[in-house]
């Protein structure tokens, strides 16, 4: 796509298209992960690195590129692909025939399945505040085994307001 950006007359005008930032996720996962790509870039297609973490190319060798280099590319990697040696190329196809069967869903389809994510998520918020109410709890019966000062009292609630709980016998009389 890069190099195909670059052939194009009128995207090849633009910085936009002939800066690739080096510290962009999508890039670093799908392009520099493969060992070779970085320096194909800077030696075989005229990309210079910079001191901002970018891979600039001019205008003027965008003009000088041959369209057959994206020819010899596109053979490369179709051979590559074929042997499995480049995994995000099958991931993205996976991508694509998912977007394409989410498409195709109707509207009432689209919302129940919004409404299993968001029921998934809070089974997940709830399992994980569980844990931390587990831990807590834990945490409370390790002091009261452990700790020598600890001793049974009235709980913090009460003792705020001066007067422990009182049944309504306590309170009215019978």
């Amino acid at each position: 796509m890069i190099v195909k950006n670059l052939l194009d007359t009128q995207k090849s005008q633009d910085a936009k298209y002939r800066t690739l930032k080096l510290d962009n996720p999508k890039l670093q996962s799908k392009l520099f992960s493969i060992a070779f790509v970085r320096d194909w870039l800077v030696d075989g297609i005229g990309f210079v690195e910079e001191e901002t973490q970018c891979l600039t190319i001019t205008v003027e060798q965008c003009s000088n590129l041959s369209p057959t280099i994206l020819q010899a590319l596109q053979q490369s990697l179709s051979s590559l692909g074929s042997s499995g040696s480049i995994v995000s190329n099958n991931h993205n196809n996976n991508d694509n025939k998912k977007k394409a069967v989410e498409e195709k869903l109707s509207e009432k389809q689209k919302a129940r399945r919004l409404w299993e994510e968001r029921q998934k998520l809070e089974k997940l918020r709830e399992k994980e505040e569980r844990k931390k109410n587990l831990a807590m709890l834990r945490q409370d019966k390790f002091v009261r085994e452990n700790d020598a000062n600890w001793k049974s009292g009235v709980s913090a609630a009460c003792a705020k307001s001066g007067t422990g709980l009182q049944t309504f016998r306590d309170r009215h009389g019978e």
